[in-house]
């Protein structure tokens, strides 16, 4: 099952970061999210981290383990947009969420509901019969 969710949470981090490198390379969005093999390695750690705090989150409270997986991914995205966001913008690695454009907004938090959507999914699939 760890495998399993492990696997999901990593396609979920390349999912994201393939839509964000796709509005950069598009000239789309103004993000400034360069991606170096650091950083991407740096990028999966942090999804695989955020997936096991929506397995917590959900094995904990009963009400997200009943509700749509759609639902409950997506508004995990949006959380989590501004937090790692803000912490990518205090590292100089992106632009501050507090100066994007409502284009770039849109791209970037289309791309954090995808990530929690996917990890959602994946915790469903492979580990709600076991929690």
């Amino acid at each position: 099952m760890v495998y399993q969710l492990i696997t999901g949470f990593i396609t979920a981090s390349l999912v994201q970061a393939g839509i964000i490198m796709l509005g950069e390379n598009l000239n789309m969005t103004m993000l400034n999210a360069q991606l170096d093999l650091m950083q991407l390695i740096t990028h999966v750690i942090t999804g695989v981290v955020a997936g096991f705090i929506l397995y917590y989150l959900i094995k904990n409270i009963d009400i997200l383990r009943k509700s749509s997986f759609y639902t409950i991914g997506i508004i995990y995205g949006v959380i989590l947009w501004p937090l790692v966001l803000g912490i990518a913008s205090t590292q100089n690695k992106v632009i501050s969420p507090l100066k994007l454009n409502s284009i770039t907004i849109i791209w970037t938090l289309t791309a954090f509901a995808v990530f929690g959507i996917i990890v959602n999914f994946t915790i469903h699939r492979y580990a709600l019969d076991k929690i």
